[in-house]
Order: structure tokens, then C-alpha cells, then sequence
């Protein structure tokens, strides 16, 4: 049981850490988009 809470913890710290660099990726995106129009 202890393994699989671990599992779990380091799956979930994971998957935060690709939807932080999403959401950075997109804000980047956007920052760029913006600079172009201007």
C-alpha cells in the first residue's frame, strides 16, 4: 500500500509539472502572439 500511495504521489507531482509547462508554453505563446500584432 505504501508503494502505491508513492506511485501515485510521484505520478500526480508529474503530470502538475507537464500542465505547468503547458500553461507556460501558452502564456509564452500568447506573449508572442501579442508582440507580433503590436
Amino acid at each position: 500500500m505504501k508503494v502505491t500511495l508513492t506511485k501515485k504521489k510521484n505520478k500526480h507531482s508529474k503530470s502538475s509539472m507537464i500542465q505547468r509547462v503547458m500553461v507556460a508554453s501558452e502564456t509564452a505563446y500568447k506573449t508572442i502572439l501579442l508582440i507580433l500584432d503590436g
